[in-house]
């Protein structure tokens, strides 16, 4: 590509109209996030927590299924009419609201085969964007294993469900352009244990039905947590190590393992990730031959392994046509001063030491110019879904990740799943392989809950001797 061609697809990208703007993701599409803070909207706020309107999207996407609009009473109560004789057609109408509609008159998750109909109280674009990422991420891979349509259980054995779910309108098939929608999923060491879990909630609907929301919300925070890190680890190819949990029953102290290797790990790393974004934006610009867009740093350092030196030579030059592009079109009021003074030779190849200064002189414009809003805005969705479900304020030392009781118990039940009993040691490599970890402290708090629940034979004190027992 001759330079004039490169610049004008860039200035197109970055500049339309005119305008200086980060692009949030065309190239490749790694998050599901704007530059508009969730933090604006109470009602996104209670989303976020809930869970249940972003599962009504994911369950839709799964059936292949239109989005859906906003149900109340109303929709209902003619076909209800139609459908039953009552002396009491209104007293039918209150037992019918109090089964099936929320304190808000819509449509609550009253039954498994309910959830494909569930909307959001207010329409919100980056909300249905999340269903969309964890569908194509997650679901989509294993509803093509084994799963088709885990929502088909109608009833449940209840007549009224039964009667109320024949009442709602029919749903829409998808139509054409409704599977275009694709997110670059990264190997972040969750797509297995993930497959097994869906298929064990699959297996139990009751269970789906219940812990639906805390499943896609649990996996989707922990991806998206482990996706940073890799981004951040750039090119080492590092094992990605599980995130430490507290629980918010229990004390914590600044040199716990769980302090360390929680949120005092990941929370500055999520501060960066648009900056990763915008860095493989301008980078999948790049395209030589053998190399496919997307693609993410490891992808590209491979490439390099490989490439002839006339193909390395042309990427060089692209690189740093985009490096000067951007110096010149973003360019922070105070200049790069401090920019240049920045260590960029720490990789054996010169190909990689440029792509570090590409993303180091991304994110020091986005901390040096007014710009950092957008960057803010964009990494608050990720804050918020940690701050309404996963956060506890630990005093002095600031914020922890805790999971409550009902969360541990969730989690303890896809650990052991089918098994009538399960080895505490293995219990623990479990949870880590779901990317989730517990210090001495906090494992002790775990057993002490389980021997208060009369969930852990001991057949010694010993760790091998000791069973966790399935969750009924």
């Amino acid at each position: 590509m001759i330079p004039d061609e490169f610049n004008q697809l860039l200035t197109e990208g970055y500049c339309p109209g005119g305008k200086l703007r980060h692009r949030t993701a065309t190239l490749i599409k790694l998050f599901p996030y704007v530059t508009t803070p969730p933090s604006k909207s109470a009602v996104v706020e209670d989303e976020l927590s809930s869970f249940w309107g972003i599962c009504g999207e994911i369950s839709r996407l799964i059936n292949g299924l239109n989005k859906g609009s906003k149900l109340d009473l109303h929709a209902i109560e003619a076909t209800l009419k139609s459908k039953i004789e009552t002396r009491d057609f209104p007293h039918l109408l209150d037992v019918v609201r109090m089964l099936a509609f929320d304190e808000n008159g819509a449509l609550s998750a009253f039954s498994l085969s309910a959830i494909p109909y569930l909307s959001f109280a207010k329409d919100n674009s980056t909300l249905r964007e999340i269903g969309a990422f964890l569908y194509e991420v997650f679901f989509r891979q294993a509803q093509e294993a084994a799963y088709a349509d885990p929502f088909s259980e109608k009833d449940g054995g209840n007549v009224l469900h039964k009667l109320i779910y024949q009442c709602l309108p029919s749903a829409d098939p998808a139509g054409a352009g409704a599977e275009d929608c694709r997110y670059h999923k990264l190997d972040v060491g969750l797509s297995e244990v993930f497959e097994k879990d869906w298929g064990f909630l699959c297996d139990n609907p009751s269970m789906l039905h219940v812990h639906f929301p805390e499943f896609a919300k649990l996996y989707g925070f922990i991806y998206q947590l482990r996706v940073i890190e890799k981004l951040n680890n750039c090119f080492d190819e590092e094992s990605l190590d599980p995130i430490f949990f507290t629980l918010d029953w229990e004390s914590c102290s600044a040199i716990r393992r769980a302090y360390l290797g929680g949120w005092k790990r990941v929370e500055p790393k999520i501060e960066t990730v648009f900056s990763h974004v915008n860095c493989l934006e301008l980078l999948n610009h790049l395209s030589p031959e053998g190399l496919n867009s997307p693609y993410t740093y490891l992808e590209l350092k491979e490439w390099t392994l490989n490439a002839d030196p006339e193909q390395r030579d042309e990427f060089n030059q692209g690189l740093d046509y985009v490096i000067s592009f951007y110096k010149e079109t973003f360019s922070p009021k105070s200049g790069w001063g401090e920019y240049e003074t920045l260590d960029t030779n720490k990789w054996d190849c010169e190909i990689l030491n440029k792509v570090e200064r590409l993303w180091q002189l991304v994110d020091y414009q986005f901390e040096k110019s007014s710009r950092g809003r957008a960057a803010d805005g964009y990494a608050k969705w990720l804050f918020t879904l940690a701050q309404k479900n996963y956060i506890k304020r630990r005093g002095h030392i600031g914020h922890t990740l805790a999971f409550s009781r009902d969360q541990i118990m969730f989690l303890t039940r896809l650990a052991v799943g089918e098994k009538e009993k399960f080895r505490l040691r293995e219990f623990w490599l479990e949870l880590e392989r779901r990317g989730v970890a517990f210090d001495h402290e906090s494992r002790r708090k775990i057993v002490e809950l389980f021997e208060r629940l009369n969930l852990l034979e001991k057949k010694s004190d010993s760790g091998d001797a000791q069973y966790v027992r399935a969750i009924i």
